[in-house]
């Protein structure tokens, strides 16, 4: 048998020379045959991987490079075959006991890791799924769909630095990747890097000029920076292109219009009484929910509430208004006028658990955020909530599983981090608190949590 009957799995992706000219060491002279040579030496440092035969091949303004690895054999391609007939039929774990015997048997297949991840990311368990497609691109480094989809995983997590990097990487393998071009730009969107995040959202329209997600995500950003002429051309060409879509009414919602910038906030109460269109009312009651002024939102959502009390998303959306105005009784209200009107919708428990926590009712918000859970609501917000409110009522162990679950599902949640750290301490498990601790003090985000577990260390050390 030759060595290229034995090659069974190939990955080719071209890279436009362009994008790695400039990440040469300068030097004062360098010829062609020096740079091809450098090119290189880079080249497979850096995309080689776990490959037993790795081909580059310079043509013009483009390099391609070739990947491969042996076949993986009868017994573990059965395994793999097995786990993505248990995939297709929603069997996860016995997916996942498939593909785990599979790379066991032969541990380099990039697909089969990429399947597990990605298997894992849809059980919500988020770091087994970061954990298997970052072995994706250590073996695979060529693997340009494991870069999309950490980078987006990330971006969730909202560690936007390692989003950033990730779904950068997979642009330097598939620079026209629409899905990684809008995911990038909605991370310099948010984290305000706007220069940035226009060219993004341009380069994918320029590919793809029916992108309602890129024509929404210039709208916000000129949104942000107050200029609504060209955040309404963005928000109308996203109506055009998905006008029965999420989008499209997201986007309805958020033209402005001289009226509503003119007049919502300073005319206050008694401009909106005059209104009667609830197109108008919505409007102005998101614009206003958007920049802040909750008042305003309120009354405009109450006014439209009246006219049409059936919108059990407009309800939701005041109660979140009366909690942060601090109307306790009236977001609870809301909210279960939102329930009752849509009573399976995970997110409208959440927010009714949320309620409930800040009122300092255990029993009501444990029982609310597992009714959020059961209904698919399952994020680390939602575990978090019905952890804390479970340890409240006495009931420890089960606490510290859901709290344990929601930093798994997103480590920077430190509100959960702290917590856990504090129902560890009370249970006699000082070390595992203590590190938990110091985890919150090495994060990057600013929170005041930072000062509370410094003092319950000192606390710690003094005991």
């Amino acid at each position: 048998m030759t060595a290229e009957q034995m090659l069974h799995k190939s990955i080719q992706v071209d890279i436009d020379l362009a994008d790695l000219i400039g990440e040469l060491s300068p030097t004062d002279a360098i010829d062609e045959r020096e740079k091809q040579t450098r090119l290189r030496q880079l080249l497979t440092e850096r995309y080689r991987g776990a490959a037993t035969d790795f081909q580059i091949v310079f043509s013009g303004p483009q390099v391609r490079l070739t990947w491969n690895i042996p076949s993986a054999g009868v017994e573990a391609d059965t395994e793999n075959r097995a786990a993505l007939v248990h995939l297709k039929r929603k069997e996860y774990r016995q997916a996942i006991e498939r593909w785990q015997t599979a790379l066991s048997i032969y541990s380099i297949d990039p697909d089969m890791h990429y399947n597990l991840g990605l298997t894992y990311l849809e059980l919500r368990e988020s770091q087994k799924g970061i954990e298997q497609l970052l072995e994706t691109v250590r073996i695979c480094p060529v693997y340009k769909r494991a870069y999309l989809v950490l980078g987006s995983v990330y971006s969730k997590l909202r560690q936007f630095e390692q989003a950033e990097s990730y779904l950068k990487a997979c642009l330097q393998l598939d620079r026209n990747n629409i899905n990684a071009l809008i995911n990038l730009g909605a991370v310099m969107s948010i984290i305000r890097r706007y220069e940035d995040a226009v060219r993004c959202f341009e380069k994918a329209i320029s590919q793809s000029p029916k992108e309602a997600r890129a024509y929404f995500g210039l709208g916000k950003i000129y949104t942000a920076q107050g200029d609504s002429d060209n955040a309404n051309r963005c928000f109308n060409a996203v109506v055009k292109l998905d006008p029965d879509g999420k989008l499209g009414h997201l986007a309805r919602q958020s033209i402005q219009t001289e009226t509503t910038e003119s007049n919502t906030t300073s005319a206050g109460s008694d401009f909106i009484a005059g209104i009667t269109d609830t197109q108008e009312l919505y409007r102005i009651g998101y614009q206003s929910f958007i920049h802040g002024d909750l008042q305003a939102a309120r009354v405009a959502y109450k006014k439209y509430l009246a006219i049409d009390g059936k919108d059990a998303e407009v309800w939701s959306t005041l109660s979140s208004c009366e909690l942060r105005l601090g109307l306790l009784n009236e977001a609870m209200q809301s909210i279960k006028r939102a329930i009752a009107l849509s009573p399976n919708q995970g997110s409208l428990y959440k927010q009714l658990s949320m309620i409930h926590d800040i009122r300092e009712n255990p029993q009501e918000a444990a029982a609310a955020a597992q009714k959020a859970i059961d209904l698919g609501k399952s994020d680390s917000m939602t575990f978090f909530l019905l952890g804390r409110n479970l340890a409240a009522q006495g009931k420890s162990q089960e606490g510290l599983k859901y709290l344990q679950e929601s930093i798994r599902q997103n480590p920077n949640n430190l509100n959960a981090r702290y917590h856990f750290a504090e129902l560890l301490i009370a249970l006699g498990q000082a070390d595992a608190g203590k590190q938990n601790l110091e985890e919150i003090l090495w994060n990057k985000i600013d929170s005041p949590l930072k000062e509370k577990a410094r003092q319950a260390l000192e606390k710690l050390s003094k005991d």
